[in-house]
C-alpha cells in the first residue's frame, strides 16, 4: 500500500510538477551529513538523541496523528525543519525516522534482526490477511516465504503475462464500446482498480467466468475500504465493536472465504485428473517447503488474499498515476507511443516482447519513484542502536519512507519532476541501492514486485496501442494510506487507430 501527499495545481488547471510533491523542499543537512551514514549497535546512552517536535505533554503529536490519519504528513513537516534524521513523541510511543539510503540499508538489511515487522501493523493486517505472508514472522514467515518466493520469480511471473494482457484486453473493449455510445469520459482510477483486480484473479486464482471474478471482487472492494477506513494507527479500533464499517468488514470476509474456499476445494478435486493449472491457487496447492510439507487450505487462504489485497490497490494507483503524468508530459507522451508503435504493432506483448520495451519501463519506474507502493515501513526496535550518530532506543518504532527518500533533493535533483530518464540505460549506476525502493528492501522485500512491473508495463503498452488520454480537472492525491486521487482522475479517451 501506497501513500502520498496534497499535491497543488497551477492556476489554470495544469499539474505544477509531479501531484503530492513539494514544490520546494529543503531539508536541514547540517546535524546529518549527506555522505555515507556509519551506523551500529551501541549501549542506550552513547549518541545524540534525535531532533524533532516536542508535541504535548505525555500525548506528544497524537492529536496530530489522529488530524491527519496517517503519520506521513507528520514526518514530512518533521523532516523539513529538522533534516535526515528526526523523532516524533507519539503518547507511550517514540517514532524515529531517517531518511539517507544509507541508513535505510542498516534498517532493512544490515541490522535487520533490531528491526522486526510493527506489530501494531500486524494486527491491523491480520484481521484480513491471517498467517499471510505480509503479517508473519520467524519460522512461520521462513517457511511460508521459501514456498512462495518460487511462485513470484521473474521467470515465474512471465507465464503470468497471457493472463494480465487478457485483462487488458476487456478493458479496452469495453472502451470501445463506451466510444461507440458517445460517451468518451472515463473515471480512471476505478477503471485501473477494476483491471488490476482481474488481473489478480486471472493470474492468481485463475478465474476466467465474469460472475466469478465480480463476486471475488465485489467481497475484496468491500474490505479495502472498511480496512482504509481503519487507518493503522498504533491505536486500531477494536473489530468486535458492531459499528457499520466492522459490520461491513465482517460480511464481507465471510464472503470471500465462503467463494476462496469453494475455489480451493474445487481445484484440489481438479488436480486429482489434471496437475497442468498454472495459476498462483493452483501452484500453491502443489508446493512443497523445504521439509516437504504443503500448504493447509488455511494458509493457502490467508496468501491468496495476501496476493490479492495487497496487489490490486498499489498496482491500480501506481497504474492511474502513470497516466496522469503522462498526460502532463507531451514528449513523454510522444516517446512512449513510439516505442509501442515500433515494438508492439497491432499485436499483444508477451513476456518477451515487454522486455524491448525500455523506455515503458522507465515511465513505470519513474511513476514508482513517486508513488510507491509503500509511503511508510514501520519496524519495532528490539535493542538499542545508533544510526548516523544519533541514538535510536530500544521499544520505538522505527519509520523508513520510500515516498520521502525517493524525493530526496541530495539524490533526485528536482525531485518534484516527473522525468522518467532518470531510469535510462546506466543512469542508475553509482546511485544507492536504497535511494529507489518502492517494494520495500532485504529480505522483507515484497515478493511482488516482478508480477507488478510486469502487469504496469503491460497495461500501459496496451492502452497507449489504442487511446491517448487527456486530463479533465485538476487532479491530487489524498494525503492517506494510498495516492488515491481525490475525487477521481477524469480522462477523455480519443482513439489512436
Amino acid at each position: 500500500m501506497a501513500m502520498q501527499a496534497v499535491g497543488r495545481t497551477a492556476a489554470n488547471g495544469s499539474a505544477v510538477g509531479a501531484p503530492g510533491v513539494p514544490q520546494q523542499v529543503r531539508v536541514t543537512h547540517a546535524a546529518t551529513p549527506t555522505h555515507a551514514v556509519s551506523a551500529r549497535r551501541v549501549p542506550a546512552h552513547r549518541g545524540l538523541p534525535l531532533p524533532g517536535p516536542r508535541g504535548y505533554p505525555l500525548i506528544g503529536m497524537v492529536p496530530e496523528l489522529f488530524r491527519h490519519v496517517s503519520a506521513l504528513p507528520l514526518l514530512r513537516d518533521a523532516w523539513r525543519s529538522y533534516g535526515d534524521a528526526v523523532r516524533l513523541p507519539m503518547g507511550p510511543y517514540t517514532v524515529c525516522f531517517f531518511a539517507q539510503p544509507d541508513a535505510v540499508k542498516h534498517i532493512l538489511v544490515d541490522n535487520r534482526d533490531n528491526y522486526r515487522r510493527a506489530q501494531y501493523q500486524i494486527r491491523w493486517l491480520s484481521r484480513i490477511m491471517g498467517t499471510g505472508l505480509v503479517v508473519s514472522d520467524g519460522e512461520l514467515w521462513r517457511s511460508r516465504r521459501h514456498i512462495m518466493h518460487k511462485l513470484f520469480t521473474v521467470k515465474a511471473v512471465q507465464g503470468y503475462a497471457t493472463a494480465m494482457a487478457s485483462a487488458v484486453q476487456d478493458v479496452v473493449g469495453s472502451w470501445e464500446r463506451r466510444l461507440d455510445n458517445g460517451r468518451p469520459d472515463v473515471e480512471l482510477s476505478g477503471e485501473m482498480v477494476r483491471l488490476s483486480m482481474d488481473a489478480l484473479g486471472r493470474s492468481v486464482l485463475g478465474f476466467d467466468a465474469r460472475s466469478s471474478l465480480d463476486r471475488m471482487n465485489e467481497a475484496i472492494l468491500t474490505v479495502s475500504w472498511s480496512m482504509l477506513q481503519q487507518a493503522p494507527t498504533p491505536f486500531p479500533p477494536p473489530l468486535w465493536l458492531p459499528t457499520p464499517s466492522n459490520v461491513r468488514f465482517r460480511r464481507a470476509v465471510r464472503q470471500f472465504d465462503e467463494l476462496i474456499y469453494e475455489v480451493i476445494r474445487a481445484r484440489r478435486a481438479e488436480q486429482e485428473t489434471d496437475t497442468t493449472a498454472s495459476d498462483v491457487l493452483s501452484l500453491m496447492l502443489l508446493a512443497e517447503g523445504d521439509r516437504g510439507e504443503r500448504l493447509s487450505e488455511q494458509a493457502v487462504r490467508d496468501e491468496a488474499l495476501t496476493i490479492y489485497f495487497a496487489g490490486f490497490e498499489s498496482t491500480s494507483t501506481a497504474l492511474g498515476w502513470a497516466f496522469y503524468a503522462i498526460t502532463q508530459h507531451p514528449e513523454v507522451e510522444r516517446r512512449l507511443h513510439e516505442e509501442v508503435d515500433r515494438v508492439l504493432g497491432d499485436d499483444l506483448p508477451t513476456a518477451e516482447v515487454v522486455e524491448k520495451l525500455t523506455y515503458t519501463d522507465m515511465v513505470v519506474r519513474e511513476t514508482l519513484r513517486l508513488y510507491p507502493s509503500f509511503a511508510m515501513i514501520p519496524k519495532d526496535v528490539q535493542e538499542d542502536d545508533e544510526i548516523a550518530g544519533y541514538r535510536v532506543p530500544r521499544g520505538s518504532i522505527m519509520v523508513v519512507s520510500p515516498h520521502l527518500t525517493q524525493r530526496h533533493p541530495d539524490i533526485w535533483p528536482d525531485p518534484e519532476r516527473f522525468d522518467p530518464e532518470r531510469h535510462a540505460p546506466g543512469k542508475a549506476e553509482g546511485r544507492h541501492r536504497f535511494s529507489w525502493f518502492p517494494f520495500g528492501g532485504g529480505s522483507h522485500a515484497c515478493i511482488g514486485s516482478a508480477f507488478a512491473l510486469l502487469e504496469m508495463k503491460i497495461a500501459i503498452a496496451m492502452i497507449a496501442q489504442h487511446y491517448r488520454l487527456s486530463l479533465l480537472q485538476p487532479a491530487q492525491p489524498a494525503d492517506m494510506l494510498t495516492p488515491r486521487p481525490v475525487g477521481g482522475l477524469q480522462m477523455r479517451l480519443e482513439p489512436r487507430r
